[in-house]
């Protein structure tokens, strides 16, 4: 089992790529070649899925595209040696976070790499709670969003949850943790999947659309625990893999 041990602060900046490559540089790591990175043009505008045109005079109008919007959806990692790794453009607010591989002899992975949100971790400075977000650029016009994921519980403790949430940013692009009330747009509960892979839908309510059309807006999937207890059934751990946002709108 692997350790992300870097130190991550409460507050991510919108520009991910950059803040990651201040991380490495940090920890006195060479920043390493990255996996299938998209760079700022795809960041912002996602990846085309499927384009649909209404029959009629106003074709070009009428136009709905998706695109998917989270760039490195895999969750994959780049190994930096001594059991850390970065899985660059996501964030880790709150700062230790595992990740599995195929072939390590978990057999936890789901598809290459898998993060593990865990709960109680020792040395941990937050052992209540563990974040992993990412930034993402919502298309204009936006007709639907929904946000998937691959998700399995270990040990799973009922006085434990995990969370998908919205964020607003701040006039200076970061997430302000300390005021859910001012910048948290949506919240829903990970529902439990207990050692098994299994995938979960969201889709993000339509009256809470307008807000998102046009905007960056910081995902966050996040568990909050008691921190672990004297036995590993006390605990739980949250397994993410392919996580996506699925925007829909007109062009």
């Amino acid at each position: 089992m692997k350790k992300f041990r870097y130190p991550i602060a409460l507050l991510v900046t919108v520009v991910a790529l950059a803040v990651a490559g201040q991380l490495l540089a940090a920890t006195g790591a060479a920043s390493p070649q990255t996996l299938a990175r998209q760079a700022d043009f795809a960041a912002k505008q996602g990846v085309v899925l499927t384009s649909s045109v209404a029959a009629g005079d106003n074709q070009a109008r009428d136009a709905v595209t998706c695109r998917q919007i989270v760039v490195n959806p895999q969750l994959d990692v780049v190994e930096l040696g001594g059991g850390t790794g970065t899985a660059e453009p996501w964030i880790f607010l709150d700062p230790i976070i595992y990740y599995f591989k195929e072939g390590d002899g978990s057999g936890n992975a789901f598809d290459g790499y898998s993060l593990v949100l865990p709960d109680g971790d020792d040395g941990d400075p937050t052992p209540k709670s563990d974040i992993l977000s990412q930034v993402v650029q919502f298309v204009n016009g936006l007709e639907s969003a929904t946000v998937s994921y691959q998700r399995a519980m270990l040990d799973a403790n009922p006085q434990d949850s995990a969370y998908g949430e919205l964020w607003q940013l701040t006039s200076e692009g970061n997430v302000d943790l300390a005021n859910p009330g001012q910048y948290r747009l949506a919240r829903w509960q990970i529902t439990d999947s207990e050692d098994n892979w299994a995938k979960e839908e969201i889709e993000v309510d339509q009256a809470l659309l307008p807000e998102l059309s046009g905007q960056e807006i910081a995902l966050l999937l996040r568990t909050e625990t008691n921190g672990g207890g004297a036995s590993e059934a006390e605990k739980e751990w949250l397994l993410l893999d392919d996580v996506t946002i699925t925007a829909c709108g007109r062009l």
